[in-house]
């Protein structure tokens, strides 16, 4: 499990999500989650709602999985591509 530093609620009790939490989850801005309490381990756990397995944006293929950014991944296959065309 990757942890992240520690975040403050602001005075609306808000909390911010880092990016590289959305980004490693394949969650865009717009997600739609579902948030359950667990009062008893004193945690929160988020799961998207129509949570569906990412893909690769190139091809489409459900492979291991690299993110890229912006709620994007790419299989290894299609990450070698750019970046072989990327090198040129």
């Amino acid at each position: 499990m990757q942890r992240w530093k520690s975040v403050r609620m602001d005075e609306r009790q808000r909390v911010a999500l880092p990016v590289e939490a959305l980004a490693a989850m394949g969650w865009g801005w717009d997600e739609e989650l579902e948030l359950s309490v667990s009062p008893a381990g004193n945690a929160l756990l988020l799961r998207a709602q129509a949570s569906v397995p990412p893909r690769c944006c190139a091809c489409q293929s459900g492979g291991p999985l690299l993110p890229v950014g912006g709620g994007k991944w790419l299989c290894a296959h299609c990450f070698e591509i750019a970046s072989l065309a990327n090198a040129r």
